[in-house]
Formats: structure tokens, sequence, C-alpha cells
């Protein structure tokens, strides 16, 4: 994806320098984020579709007993 860099900066992960007013070019949408929340790229930082969907799938299991412990209560156990 490309973005707007807002404000300047050298990248950490590559030691490329970007000005204000250039793009910025990743697939890292980890980084881009980052990089949205301290201010440098333009735009909102986007959560991750799928650790969003994962901690969504773990809040079900939680809520919902396995077959094991329904039997265990049952039993006493």
């Amino acid at each position: 994806m490309k973005l707007l860099v807002m404000k300047s900066f050298i990248d950490n992960e590559t030691q490329i320098g970007y000005n204000t007013g250039s793009t910025y070019e990743s697939s890292d949408s980890e980084r881009v984020a980052y990089l949205q929340s301290e201010g440098f790229l333009h735009g909102k930082p986007k959560k991750d579709k799928a650790a969003k969907e994962s901690k969504e799938s773990n809040e079900k299991k939680e809520k919902i007993p396995d077959e094991g412990e329904k039997k265990d209560e049952k039993d006493g156990k």
C-alpha cells in the first residue's frame, strides 16, 4: 500500500529517509499502522482483520464450555 508522508522521518527498519509530501510504500500492515499512529503517515491506523477475527473467536471459546466440562459438572468432578 502507498501512503502520503505527513511528517519527515527515517525508517528504522530500512534506514530510508522520507520527506513530508512523499510516498511511503509497504506491505507490512503492522508497520504502517504504527507509523500512522505516530503521525508520520496519512490516515488512521487500521486493525488487522485477521487479528480481530482471532480475538472474536477466542472470546466465543471462553463463553461456551466444551462437552468434557459439561460432563464433569454433572458428575461432580
